[in-house]
């Protein structure tokens, strides 16, 4: 590539976010991060086509974002017998708002449009969500919008544990999306 670049931090951002995907996203330790990058890719491909959805996306970018590395799902993984392939149990974070059908959204665009994650880096792995391998040990962080927690986890937690545990006064707003 010769001369100016006509946006250096767009693509700067696109470079990292694929950079980040080329590692395969499912396998980074810091999912918020590999989320967050996905939907930044989505982001730039509805930019540039005009697509009426954009707002979504910015909206889940904003809440992988929100969540951290620290909210985002601890997954056990094991092997199918039949099949031989990796497959990963998300374990259900009692304290977080539910949000498995918005990682649904994000992990069915991937599947869906090969300019998202590329043809080269590791394959996608089966991620099982559901009851069957328990709760997370992963405690609750502190410091996320209110909103993020589910309400009644909050309102379950003993009173002098409810008094220390901080909490942002951020605003999160939730949005309604159809998978």
């Amino acid at each position: 590539m010769h001369g100016k670049l006509a946006n250096p931090s767009l693509t700067m951002r696109r470079w990292k976010a694929q950079k980040i995907l080329r590692r395969g996203w499912w396998q980074l330790k810091n999912l918020a991060t590999a989320d967050s990058a996905l939907t930044l890719r989505m982001i730039e491909l509805k930019e540039e086509s005009g697509a009426p959805d954009l707002n979504h996306w910015h909206w889940l970018r904003s809440l992988f974002l929100g969540l951290r590395e620290e909210g985002m799902s601890s997954d056990e993984s094991n092997f199918d017998a039949k099949t031989g392939q990796e497959i990963y149990y998300v374990r259900d974070m009692e304290w977080r708002a539910e949000i498995s059908d918005k990682i649904t959204i994000v992990e069915q665009q991937r599947k869906a449009d090969i300019n998202i994650s590329g043809k080269q880096g590791a394959k996608p792995v089966v991620r099982v969500r559901g009851g069957k391998r328990g709760k997370s040990t992963q405690e609750a962080p502190e410091g996320l919008a209110k909103g993020l927690y589910k309400k009644t986890w909050i309102c379950n937690m003993p009173k002098a544990k409810k008094e220390r545990f901080e909490v942002s006064a951020e605003k999160f707003e939730w949005q309604k999306l159809i998978a």
